[in-house]
């Protein structure tokens, strides 16, 4: 079983974009996988592979957020993101290579779910532990698919094997993410091993997905309840290089990790957003930001506003940011925030999914949202994350603090939250959903780029790979607008 276990995941780790398509590997269905607790534990790993797959959500969905963010720019074939407009043949290629990655953990969910009730090697709670973090993933899965591309195929245990699924609403995508983790957080282990969903991942991403569908009232308790258990903390930090602590290769199992997919660092694998953020000749410290190459498919540059206005003193900025002439003039920055410690391996950063500041940033907004107003729980979450930028002690008063006074309504504290987001979550992946979400996102990227966006890059379309093998769905009448 052990043997079978590790040929699965190097399958699920190491088959392209294109290889999916072509040769339609076998899935979890087809092998008896379900019968006791480490099978079952294999298979949430197997999920979870699809995606900490570097074309899936661990590195495209980093790659078309930063590259369609306010703060950063695609070059070369990623350029197409940060044009914003409809999107070349390559952006639909890896648009099309995420819906493939997060359909297969989709699917591999549905096996287990179906299966794992008729268990006759594990106790009910077993079960329902296993069927908890099974449906967590298919949600998971299901809200990166529904804010991407709105209506999708709503593939479950029920229609297995079924080819032809239409587009369902966003509104029944919606309801079924809301059921599935109704039960995860219902059913899901307190503790897990690392890199697997717990009860506090799945509070927050269900708190998530009220918010995206402006229900804070029912979004706030969640979060409260992760703030208010104490578990989590922002790591000390004194002085830019201190961050290495939060984002570095070695920083495996910190006090602010709520839920991460994790790497390894190895030859052949490992983490490519640091690579693809890296210049092959850059140097901090004395070292190469990544030993092993360096793509600079993205870089930041102070013809955004938002970068030009970030505060020197800052030390995010200091360490996120590394400039760096490649060709567009001495306002160009590297991302540095993943720099692997010149590592001779591919990296071995984990891609931090939930950080706690992620966790502090919804709860702030969930508060000023639920009481029309910032309040000072609202404003002392925004302060831990602000003191700690600063090398303050996150949780002690400081003479940086946000003053409420200075904030008195929503909007003028969703203005602050905005741009402490952008500077928080730098690099990571999440602010163009988070610009999306809001409904900001035309005018923050005109202020910030000055660039006038248009409405095809609001959603991705739907590839021509899912129309040939799913004659539910019409090229012409189900595709999204300007494809």
């Amino acid at each position: 079983m052990k043997k079978l276990l590790i040929a699965l995941i190097a399958l699920l780790t190491v088959t392209s974009c294109s290889d999916m398509l072509e040769e339609h590997p076998k899935t979890l269905s087809e092998i008896t996988f379900y019968n006791t607790p480490s099978e079952a534990h294999a298979a949430i790993i197997a999920m979870t592979a699809w995606l900490s797959n570097n074309q899936s959500w661990k590195g495209f969905n980093v790659y078309m957020q930063g590259g369609l963010s306010d703060m950063l720019y695609g070059r070369a074939s990623w350029a197409t993101f940060s044009d914003y407009k409809k999107l070349t043949t390559n952006g639909q290629a890896y648009t099309a290579c995420l819906w493939k990655y997060l359909y297969s953990c989709i699917r591999d969910a549905n096996y287990a779910i179906r299966q794992f009730p008729k268990a006759t090697s594990m106790t009910e709670e077993e079960k329902q532990s296993y069927l908890a973090q099974a449906k967590f993933l298919r949600a998971f899965a299901y809200f990166g698919l529904v804010r991407y591309w709105a209506g999708v195929p709503l593939r479950t245990e029920e229609n297995i094997g079924v080819d032809n699924v239409p587009r369902s609403s966003e509104e029944d995508i919606y309801n079924f993410i809301v059921s599935d983790l109704d039960y995860a957080v219902k059913y899901i282990p307190e503790s897990n091993t690392r890199g697997l969903p717990n009860r506090d991942a799945a509070d927050y991403l269900l708190a998530c997905v009220y918010m995206q569908l402006k229900q804070y009232d029912k979004a706030l308790p969640l979060l409260q309840t992760i703030v208010r258990s104490n578990k989590y903390s922002l790591v000390s930090v004194k002085k830019a290089n201190d961050f290495d602590n939060v984002f570095g290769p070695d920083a495996k199992e910190t006090s602010e990790e709520v839920y991460y997919l994790k790497s390894e660092a190895r030859p052949k694998g490992g983490w490519m957003v640091p690579v693809y953020y890296a210049h092959p000749n850059a140097m901090i410290n004395g070292k190469k930001l990544c030993k092993t190459a360096g793509y600079y498919v993205f870089y930041a540059s102070d013809k955004s506003s938002i970068i030009s206005n970030w505060d020197t003193r800052d030390l995010r900025r200091q360490y996120d940011l590394l400039q760096y002439d490649i060709g567009y003039g001495s306002g160009t920055y590297l991302v540095s925030k993943f720099r692997d410690g010149d590592t001779s391996a591919n990296p071995g950063n984990d891609d931090p999914l939930v950080r706690y500041t992620d966790v502090l940033l919804l709860y702030a907004e969930a508060e000023a949202r639920v009481n029309n107003g910032p309040n000072e729980e609202a404003m002392e979450a925004i302060n831990q994350i602000h003191r700690r930028a600063y090398g303050k002690t996150p949780r002690l008063k400081s003479s940086i603090d946000y003053k409420l006074s200075d904030y008195p309504t929503l909007d003028s504290f969703m203005k602050l939250l905005v741009q402490e987001e952008g500077y928080e979550t730098f690099g990571e992946g999440k602010r163009w959903l988070f610009l999306k979400r809001l409904g900001i996102v035309k005018e923050q990227i005109k202020e910030a780029k000055g660039i006038d966006i248009d409405f095809t890059c609001l959603l991705f379309p739907i590839h021509e790979d899912e129309y040939n093998v799913n004659l539910a769905i019409d090229p012409k009448k189900d595709q999204n607008p300007g494809y």
